[in-house]
């Protein structure tokens, strides 16, 4: 029996979850704004860079799960040259 409705829910859901990780990417640069890093040698310390790291990943795994929703479990085929290969059996010798 097919659960296409199960598909959809989960399809929503990665999409749900994008849209909520765009948000806290949006909050995380407003916070990063909001230390007013200026001037000729500005020191940004660990929290701004902390700000700065979490805003990058949750705009790019939101931008992700926003754009594909459950596709992103899809199988690709892959072509011949990006297949791993087996070493050549030599027959014994060496």
């Amino acid at each position: 029996m097919y659960d296409g409705h199960r598909e959809k829910r989960i399809d929503t859901g990665l999409r749900l979850g994008g849209a909520l990780l765009g948000g806290a990417s949006s909050l995380a640069v407003w916070r990063l704004a909001a230390l007013h890093l200026s001037g000729p040698h500005p020191d940004p310390g660990i929290d701004a860079l902390f700000l700065a790291v979490a805003a990058f990943l949750c705009a790019s795994l939101g931008t992700i799960l926003l754009t594909q929703g459950r596709h992103i479990f899809d199988r690709i085929e892959l072509g011949e040259r990006w297949r791993t290969r087996l070493p050549h059996d030599t027959g014994g010798l060496r």
